[in-house]
């Protein structure tokens, strides 16, 4: 009984740094947009951008919502209403009072083309916190608008240190690490510019043997422009790096650690590796399954738990609609209100097409997509899918311009749009058979399209 009770007795000591760090948080909000879908977004982190729900609502009859939920440290966040996100960091335990207005589209837009929404914090209880974001970034973005000449093109770095007493003498007293760290690496970015991008000094004052600072925007902003080019632009031939490429995740780390800066620096090495890995994935399509599967052996073997959580998030990105991957499901409405399955698509190939609105350029791809559906006859499935506001829209071009493929509404399930990542309409994206990806994004129907159709549909 005794050891027993021991037991227990460390086991609790050792959940108090959890259980002290992880404090309720509140979000009381309303929007314009009565009976919506609301979600609260984490990101998983800033250098990959991926992001976890975790809550979501719906707006009542008025447009009010609210969150209670727990955090354990500052947390940049995205509110999302329906489509729409505004951006938002939040504290444990911090109270947060805030307006969502979404701008009304014009009718000639798109449904991607309105202006962004707008956030208004009407009281938050952060220590002050998100008091002193909204006056950085406003007291920082005026003064460049005023002095952008000077900045950028007389170099006169001595007017960011003008700037950053500025800053100070806004804050106050400042208490949170999270708003200085944030104004720092902003000042550090305009510092770079004043220096016509002479890397090597922010290098040395704000990263060599400094923490990784994995939620902070600034920094991660500020580690892109340092950081893009620097293997080439610290005596790496190109060939040396593809050859390391080839000798698999240990090699070709222990090949870049040759360099002073990064030996000193081994976490922060390791988020340099990615990134320029991150870069041949997309600039060397022949070479994606061996650099994924070295994305892999970190996300597996790094020694910085945060490291290896930064991989996977980049796997996941990057495998995320990749070639021959599973296709996101879908269950939607025709015109004759039957429901249509991907399941009951997947017999063959399909080109699907996202549409939100019919003006002269969705008519001038109607009319290239038809040339290419009567010449493709049966070798693959046609299916438009239009958001619910303009359903009624198509139906009449479809009866009036007799388009014979599928038709099908939207509704509800606006969150197809993200999981197939149409960030503009018309969209398009080529299932294989078995409702597998064929190519996400594909080309329209005036460029391409009609050959990678026929490209994909050879390999099967």
């Amino acid at each position: 009984m005794g050891s027993k009770s021991v037991s227990i007795a460390a086991a609790l000591l050792m959940l108090l740094p959890l259980l002290s760090s992880a404090q309720n948080l509140k979000i009381v909000g309303k929007t314009n947009r009565p009976n919506a879908l609301v979600r609260l977004l984490t990101y998983d982190d800033m250098f990959t951008r991926e992001q976890t729900t975790i809550d979501e609502t719906r707006s009542d009859i008025v447009g009010n919502f609210s969150f209670n939920t727990v955090i354990q440290q500052v947390t940049p966040v995205q509110i999302a209403v329906g489509l729409d996100r505004v951006d938002l960091v939040l504290r444990p335990g911090g109270f947060y009072d805030i307006v969502i207005t979404i701008h009304e589209r014009d009718a000639e837009q798109s449904y991607f083309e309105r202006e962004p929404p707008s956030l208004t914090i009407n009281e938050s209880r952060d220590n002050d916190m998100s008091r002193q974001l909204i006056t950085a970034e406003a007291v920082i973005a005026d003064f460049v608008y005023d002095h952008v000449d000077e900045i950028c093109r007389a170099r006169k770095s001595h007017l960011i240190d003008t700037l950053a007493n500025m800053v100070d003498r806004s804050f106050g007293d400042s208490e949170n690490t999270y708003s200085d760290d944030f104004v720092r690496y902003k000042l550090a970015s305009l510092r770079l510019v004043a220096s016509m991008g002479n890397s090597s000094k922010i290098i040395t004052q704000y990263f060599d043997s400094q923490p990784v600072l994995y939620s902070q925007s600034s920094y991660v902003e500020l580690f892109d422009d340092v950081f893009k080019n620097y293997f080439q632009s610290h005596g790496f031939s190109h060939g040396g790096l593809v050859g390391a490429l080839y000798s698999g995740y240990g090699g070709f780390r222990d090949y870049v650690m040759e360099d002073d800066f990064l030996s000193r620096n081994p976490q922060l090495a390791e988020m340099v590796i990615l990134k320029y890995l991150s870069q041949v994935y997309y600039g060397r399509p022949e070479m994606r399954p061996l650099v994924l599967g070295l994305m892999e052996a970190m996300a597996d073997g790094s020694c910085y738990p945060e490291n290896r959580d930064v991989a996977a998030n980049m796997v996941r990105r990057v495998s995320r609609l990749a070639y021959d991957t599973e296709a996101p499901s879908f269950s939607l409405c025709d015109r004759d209100g039957d429901t249509v399955r991907l399941l009951d698509l997947s017999g063959g190939m399909v080109l699907l097409q996202f549409v939100d609105r019919v003006s002269t350029m969705s008519d001038y791809e109607f009319s290239r997509l038809k040339e290419l559906h009567d010449q493709w006859q049966d070798t693959i499935s046609v299916v438009t899918i239009s958001v619910s506001e303009a359903f009624d829209d198509f139906v009449q071009l479809f009866e009036n311009k007799g388009y014979k493929w599928q038709l099908l509404n939207l509704g509800d399930d606006i969150l197809l749009l993200e999981k197939y990542n149409v960030r503009t309409c018309p969209d398009y994206v080529i299932l294989k058979s078995g409702g597998r990806i064929g190519m996400a994004p594909a080309a329209t129907p005036d460029r391409y399209l009609d050959y990678h159709v026929r490209r994909i549909y050879s390999y099967k």
